[in-house]
């Protein structure tokens, strides 16, 4: 199972416990041992395609990607907001008029160049998370995107930055991907999800990893 890497080198590149559980979660109900695959995100679903990986988490739901990988249910939602460190306020889209925004390279893979950030900005995309970091540290980009979890931890990872999340733009959806044919493995692996949501272990999961609620979850 191919899993997107951390941003910071070899020894955090399995630090997605969220994932990870559900990896092994899914593994486990399926029946076979769970190898996990690191990959960069820009990188999980071409190591799929490759063979290196029967399962990529997670996977954005986008039409783009819709496209590209057969798609399972979702087993995750997460606000993806706006984070910044200016000392004006951010309320709203209208308000980035003109600002450079990051973007992660997997996101405009995803969702393509913008991910719904307003066509008035200047979207500035970037390879990992590292990078946009160090950007907005800079003062490169002035505002980016992200997902709450990732937004949080890299505003106390820089406490003296200023920096914090200011709206929500838009939900990001995650799903597990498969290659297209695996109809028969998609079909264990949404009993499976269905089974950890019925029962709680999937919202268990995510608020033990993430700290969140799990937002409801609809089928595709």
């Amino acid at each position: 199972m191919a899993l997107p890497a951390g941003p910071r080198g070899s020894d955090e590149a399995l630090r997605d416990p969220f994932n990870t559980s559900v990896a092994t979660l899914l593994a486990d109900q399926i029946g076979v041992a769970c190898e996990i695959v690191p990959k960069p995100a820009t990188g999980a679903i071409p190591a799929l395609m490759g063979g290196e990986g029967d399962i990529v988490l997670p996977t954005l739901l986008s039409r783009r990607n819709a496209g590209r990988v057969l798609l399972a249910q979702p087993h995750a939602i997460l606000d993806a907001v706006v984070i910044s460190a200016l000392r004006r306020p951010l309320r709203g889209p209208d308000m980035l008029a003109g600002l450079r925004v990051g973007l992660l390279a997997s996101h405009a893979f995803a969702f393509g160049d913008d991910a719904g950030i307003p066509h008035h900005a200047v979207v500035t995309r970037l390879p990992d998370l590292a990078t946009l970091e160090e950007a907005l540290l800079a003062q490169e980009v002035e505002a980016a995107l992200l997902p709450m979890p990732q937004a949080r931890a890299l505003a106390s990872r820089n406490p003296g930055a200023g920096l914090s999340p200011r709206f929500t733009l838009r939900p990001f959806t995650f799903a597990p991907a498969l290659r297209f044919g695996e109809h028969d493995l998609r079909h264990v692996v949404n009993a499976a999800l269905a089974e950890a949501l019925h029962d709680g272990t999937l919202a268990a999961l995510f608020r033990r990893e993430i700290g969140l609620p799990l937002l409801p979850l609809a089928p595709l």
